[in-house]
């Protein structure tokens, strides 16, 4: 898998926590039909971090136990925490796919979205500046 970034994984880190809070705004039965779609596309079996899907922290999987994590780790039968990968995240966050999800549901236009940072071009540096730079 690809090396996710430190500065990726800080952006992943704000855009899920304003997820997930703003996910407790939602009426509960939509709000339920978002976070199990969610965990089922952040679900990656056998890896070392977890997601939680109430406040949005992500560690590794011992750390986000019973006793380690101020947050219940399941509400009603339902897990709140959920096992994935730096990967899995920068899919899912860094990309449209939990908009189009929050589409698809209909909790949108319910939901402050963080605007994804498009990439940014690096400067071009034009042949007269490269000459320059040489010529120094």
């Amino acid at each position: 898998m690809p090396d996710i970034k430190d500065s990726e994984k800080i952006e992943i880190q704000q855009i899920a926590k304003n997820f997930v809070m703003q996910l407790w705004k939602v009426p509960f039965n939509i709000g339920l039909t978002t976070y199990a779609k969610t965990a089922e596309a952040l679900y990656a079996q056998h890896h070392r971090w977890k997601f939680c899907l109430r406040c949005g922290h992500i560690d590794k999987k011992e750390n986000l136990t019973e006793g380690k994590h101020t947050c219940s780790l399941e509400f009603k039968g339902f897990p709140i925490i959920t096992e994935t990968s730096w990967y899995k995240l920068k899919q899912f966050f860094l990309t449209t796919a939990y908009t189009t999800l929050l589409k698809d549901i209909g909790v949108y236009d319910h939901i402050q979205v963080v605007p994804i940072r498009p990439k940014q071009k690096e400067p071009e540096i034009s042949k007269a500046e490269t000459s320059e730079t040489l010529e120094s």
